[in-house]
């Protein structure tokens, strides 16, 4: 093809104007090795399709997950749980008979424990006092 020719195409192609016809033309152009140097940085416009085209898809190959074994986690809970239960009733019987065998330090231990609560229930009461009081101050105020 003429060079002049060529570049009314690429003026056509660029405005949209082209007929497929003359597209396929300007495609073959380009991939002819005989392109004017002027033209060339054209051709990677009309050869992007033909190496598009070669791309293939590969579907990528994943190795198989190994199953979860549900089985061996719950066994290793269920154990756990024995385990426990067993070290929590051997404390329980072991915590009964030393207060049975200890009556007399049991029950001191409750006088102490409750002498402790009722001290502090008192000072709780002593401390509400100024309270009943603030009513009547702010009564005075306010008159």
């Amino acid at each position: 093809m003429e060079l002049h020719k060529i570049k009314s195409l690429i003026e056509k192609y660029l405005e949209g104007e082209t007929t497929l016809q003359e597209e396929k033309a300007l495609k073959a152009y380009f991939r002819s090795g005989d392109v004017d140097e002027s033209l060339a940085t054209y051709k990677v416009l009309f050869t992007f399709y033909e190496k598009e085209k070669q791309i293939t898809y590969e579907k990528p190959t994943f190795k198989a997950k190994k199953k979860f074994n549900y089985l061996a986690v719950a066994s290793v809970a269920i154990i756990l749980l024995i385990v426990a239960t067993l070290q929590f009733g051997r404390q329980t019987t072991e915590s009964q008979a030393y207060i049975a065998g200890n009556k007399e330090l049991a029950k001191e231990n409750t006088e102490a424990l409750l002498a402790m609560v009722t001290n502090v229930v008192t000072d709780g009461a002593k401390k509400l006092q100024p309270i009943k009081e603030l009513p009547k101050t702010t009564n005075k105020i306010l008159k």
